[in-house]
């Protein structure tokens, strides 16, 4: 008994570290929900049998899309419907970051996120909260690159030029950007890269918003706003989790009290062993 109440006990504890997570990241824009999952512990010769324990399993994320929030920035993006926003590491230039082209060597940098808030960095790249750079479809079909926006450019002959600096970005309907300078002339940046997975199981959280698929079981696939079933991008808005905090707080009592009683089991134990060796 002792030990079916321990892994109870560490079950336990692991779904109310699961559930603290979820609650501490609500207002966390773009994370999705985790839930903790377990099994009966497999006996020596293979069998599951009731009464060994139970053991933790990985937790399972809730890709359901989050509500839309409105909030003004022409690089808060949002993806209504399917996909993710495509990032790349700090270091990445304007070379082009591998995507899925059959055959093709997969850049495992790549990151999958659905917190589309970005900005412009003093190199004119677009980036997020972390640094990692906003990805857009590359030259070629399938490939990424970072967007960046050049940030002034000069305009007429000598004597008589004058510099433009860019005064905000815009998206158009089909997911590409563009850079509107004081003159409103504009400059694109590319189209959003949108990339998606057929089993969302093959991606690991690496942070509360940023995921990566699992080796090379399944690679992200590149399209852009509206392709192959890819969602719309939308500017000006951002999503918000889905964790719903009233489920969770259900949850949090049913765990704590799984704890209590696993913790009672292991109680009552050590006290029928202590009273065995006193009967000696």
């Amino acid at each position: 008994m002792s030990t079916i109440s321990t892994t109870g006990l560490v079950a336990a504890q692991k779904q109310l570290q699961t559930i603290s997570s979820n609650v501490a990241n609500a207002n966390t824009d773009g994370f999705k929900l985790q839930t903790a999952k377990f099994a009966s512990l497999v006996a020596a010769d293979g069998r599951v049998a009731p009464g060994l324990g139970v053991r933790s399993l990985n937790d399972v994320t809730d890709f359901s899309q989050g509500s839309l929030r409105s909030t003004g920035r022409d690089l808060d993006l949002a993806m209504s419907g399917r996909g993710f926003f495509v990032t790349l590491p700090k270091s990445a230039t304007t070379g082009a970051q591998s995507g899925a082209l059959p055959g093709s060597a997969v850049d495992t940098s790549i990151r999958l996120t659905r917190n589309g808030s970005f900005k412009i960095d003093k190199d004119g790249y677009g980036v997020d909260l972390n640094g990692r750079k906003l990805a857009v479809q590359g030259t070629t079909a399938g490939n990424v690159e970072p967007a960046r926006v050049e940030c002034s450019k000069t305009v007429g002959r000598p004597p008589a030029t004058r510099t433009l600096g860019y005064s905000r970005i815009e998206l158009r309907d089909d997911g590409e950007l563009f850079a509107i300078y004081d003159d409103n002339s504009f400059q694109s940046i590319g189209k959003v890269a949108i990339g998606d997975v057929r089993d969302p199981t093959n991606l690991r959280p690496e942070n509360s918003t940023q995921f990566s698929y699992i080796g090379s079981a399944e690679v992200p696939s590149i399209a852009t706003s509206g392709e192959r079933g890819r969602g719309t991008v939308l500017s000006g808005l951002l999503e918000g989790s889905n964790v719903n905090l009233t489920d969770q707080l259900v949850e949090m009592i049913t765990a704590q009290r799984n704890y209590h009683a696993n913790a009672k089991g292991i109680s009552a134990t050590d006290t029928m062993a202590q009273t065995l060796i006193n009967l000696r």
